[in-house]
């Protein structure tokens, strides 16, 4: 079946180039460097590093869209400085969220718990505005879990009791969007109460469990953490002077960043945090055609903000 935007754009027809075809066309366009980096391009591909040359791309004058054409001095050395930056950082921020996570599952756990161990598989007990077909969708990724897990504490649940686990004991098993899901299915005063240990709201507390859970699966996925736009974006309460250099919204990364920082902060989690500042420290600030902090939203002066002041 042809669909209608099928029918009104054309197939792509670009033709597939050889690695020397690529370093060619690259330097052709002014990229510096590319046939002396081509074991690089062959290794990571030219697609994925074309995010990381984008902002190397001169500005049309006439559309004000980017031109195919590289701006002058533009070296495959910085695109691959980029990269590694991104790769570092996005290492760093994904053993940093499962920090988080593991304090979330224990505080799920705990809360929930202490009201009903079960109350997770009883749905007239969660949210009075809870969506029905959000529940089962919560509830059919759990059971799936639960049917495909190898661990021995699932084992044990299955041959010595009815199968069913005490919350404990299934948030072990669940992913973060998971816990993430069953945050915001809880009762309202039992999210508010969980989102206090944190300092926060209820609401800003779900609004950033769902920014991060859309970085933890770029980090998951390999994708690309510099440059990126976040599609889901935390609310900033105004009220925290830790955030206040953000402002009330914003779609870059270092939103993202410095809520988890907040995060980490309120449970005492130095390493990560430490980690998290040494990166980005290492933020590339030298390439003249690309200012890589602005790019992500990193303030100018970021060590000096309170939210950076280790404990």
């Amino acid at each position: 079946m042809t669909t209608k935007s099928q029918e009104t754009h054309p197939r792509y027809d670009k033709p597939w180039l050889s690695i020397d075809e690529q370093c060619k066309k690259l330097e052709t366009h002014g990229m510096q460097g590319a046939y002396a980096n081509r074991e690089c391009l062959a290794r990571i591909g030219y697609y994925r590093l074309s995010g990381f040359w984008y902002m190397f791309r001169k500005i049309d004058s006439g559309n004000h869209s980017r031109s195919s054409f590289f701006m002058s001095g533009s070296r495959f050395n910085d695109v691959l400085r980029i990269y590694e930056f991104d790769r570092e950082l996005r290492t760093t921020l994904f053993s940093a969220i499962a920090c988080f996570e593991i304090s979330l599952r224990a505080r799920l756990a705990y809360d929930v718990g202490s009201k009903d161990p079960f109350l997770y598989l009883k749905p007239a007990l969660l949210d009075t505005a809870m969506d029905p077909i959000e529940y089962g969708s919560f509830i059919n990724k759990y059971n799936d879990r639960r049917t495909h897990s190898r661990e021995d504490f699932i084992k044990h649940f299955k041959h010595e009791y009815d199968g069913q686990l005490p919350i404990w004991a299934a948030t072990e098993i669940m992913e973060f969007g998971t816990l993430r899901k069953l945050y915001e299915l809880l009762p309202y005063p039992m999210r508010t109460d969980i989102a206090a240990k944190y300092q926060l709201n209820q609401a800003t507390l779900k609004s950033w469990l769902g920014c991060l859970n859309f970085i933890r699966n770029l980090c998951a996925h390999h994708g690309r953490i510099y440059n990126r736009a976040l599609t889901v974006s935390p609310s900033i309460n105004t009220e925290l002077s830790e955030l206040t250099h953000i402002g009330p919204s914003s779609k870059k990364m270092y939103a993202g960043i410095a809520i988890l920082m907040y995060l980490l902060k309120q449970e005492n989690e130095t390493t990560p945090i430490a980690q998290l500042k040494d990166c980005i420290s290492a933020v590339p600030a030298d390439i003249p055609q690309v200012d890589v902090a602005r790019s992500m939203g990193i303030p100018t002066n970021w060590q000096e903000e309170k939210l950076w002041q280790l404990l």
